[in-house]
């Protein structure tokens, strides 16, 4: 576990970010007023079901937001004291890749099926660092040898189809370090794989962030994940932050009624042969369609806590302790 606030400096600060999709149904608010910073060095993990808005607050960053149908429409993401959102886009692919890198989802998807390894990688190094061929392809193995993928020369001459999803998971990490970029975004980066290899790129990730100094920000729905990598957490829901604070109070001390639910569905694996076997816990419901949200809290259908209040006004958020935030009308008299 890494200690958020052992750094002073920000790296990255994102300010009331608005983002809107133009649908069928209408204009869907898919980020609504989100709001984070990020030091150096930090390890930031986002947490909340599918459709909460995590992928979306990483493609924001990268400047990556389709559009049409998407735009944004308000807010600041300032890196490295310049707002991205005011870049040109040669400007952002400058800082695309070269300082700010991402892991995204589905390897066998990301990759493309037809070029072999080693140009994938060199592709990057080619185009920002200005290295000839034969020097790309050097760094390249050696990028290779630092994620831990056996023999690098060979594999380098390899199509993604030859390789298995956890080595094809670390030519993803690979590139996405190519340039050392000060911030890796990861985007649910063990998806598909097998909770063994699931540990290792874990580790690798870690390892790397301490060999690099680079910050991370992680993008999951696991919660065993979020405790093993993460130093602070998100937890989005509907497009809003909902809730921050340290990893170890977002555990050992939830505070919104929906963090709770994420936590209490993870399974309990170690229990003694005199303990009962409960049912594994459940939060009711689905994530509701972002173009028919109301004016209430977006959670307010599902929670088991909801007050009144909570059907007509969204919530503000509350410093409910330090370092702690929480968006629920239940922290409003304490």
């Amino acid at each position: 576990m890494i200690d958020s606030r052992q750094h002073e400096s920000t790296l990255l600060e994102v300010n009331n970010l608005n983002v809107d999709f133009n649908t069928r149904e209408g204009i869907a608010r898919v980020l609504n007023g989100v709001s984070f910073s990020l030091q150096p060095g930090e390890v930031l993990g986002i947490v909340g079901e599918s459709g909460c808005g995590k992928s979306m607050t990483a493609l924001s960053i990268m400047g990556l937001v389709p559009n049409p149908p998407g735009k944004v429409v308000g807010g600041k993401i300032i890196y490295d004291g310049e707002n991205l959102l005011e870049c040109t886009p040669e400007r952002m692919r400058k800082i695309r890749g070269n300082h700010i890198s991402m892991i995204f989802q589905e390897p066998m998807t990301a990759l493309n099926p037809v070029i072999r390894i080693g140009d994938q990688i060199t592709e990057s190094l080619l185009l920002h660092q200005k290295l000839s061929h034969d020097d790309a392809i050097d760094k390249a193995t050696e990028l290779l040898r630092e994620v831990h993928v056996p023999l690098p020369e060979k594999r380098i001459h390899e199509f993604p189809h030859q390789l298995s999803g956890g080595m094809r998971q670390r030519v993803m990490i690979a590139i996405a370090l190519a340039c050392e970029p000060s911030i890796l975004i990861a985007d649910e980066p063990t998806t598909a794989l097998d909770v063994t290899v699931q540990a290792q790129v874990f580790d690798l990730l870690l390892e790397l962030r301490q060999e690099r100094k680079m910050a991370i920000i992680l993008i999951t729905h696991d919660m065993g994940a979020i405790a093993e990598m993460a130093g602070r957490v998100l937890v989005m829901y509907a497009g809003r932050v909902i809730e921050t604070a340290t990893v170890d109070d977002i555990l050992q001390k939830p505070e919104h009624p929906y963090t709770q639910g994420l936590i209490s569905c993870v399974p309990i694996l170690h229990m003694g042969s005199d303990t009962e076997r409960k049912s594994l816990n459940e939060i009711p419901g689905i994530v509701p369609s972002l173009t028919s949200l109301g004016h209430g809290c977006a959670f307010e259908p599902r929670c088991q806590s909801r007050l009144p209040r909570c059907a007509i006004d969204m919530p503000i958020t509350f410093d409910t302790d330090t370092d702690h935030k929480t968006a629920c009308w239940l922290f409003e008299q304490r």
